[in-house]
């Protein structure tokens, strides 16, 4: 659900930030892409894997959760930082921008 909730909120940002929807989709979709990616070459890449704590799916886990039956906390709580940060900010910037209504 933090894993989730960070995306959607950097949607949020990126939508905001903005003015037209498909720009706005395409990078949100891009980020989550370019995070992807950069989680799946460091399993492969040594390289890559300096990198991987800057892709937001790498603290998305499930399976050490359920392979260790605990909640993995720091990441569960960086998730959540990333998402009111992202948030916070989606927010600061549609209340501060301009919007055209033609």
């Amino acid at each position: 659900m933090a894993m989730l909730l960070a995306v959607s909120c950097i949607a949020l940002l990126i939508s905001s930030a903005s003015s037209r929807r498909g720009k706005a989709m395409g990078a949100a979709f891009g980020i989550l892409l370019s995070s992807f990616l950069l989680n799946w070459l460091a399993a492969f890449w040594p390289a890559a894997e300096r990198l991987a704590y800057l892709g937001i799916l790498r603290y998305f886990r499930p399976f050490a959760i359920i392979k260790g039956g605990a909640m993995i906390w720091s990441d569960v709580l960086l998730l959540l930082a990333v998402a009111v940060t992202a948030w916070i900010g989606g927010g600061v910037w549609f209340v501060r921008r301009d919007i055209h209504t033609s």
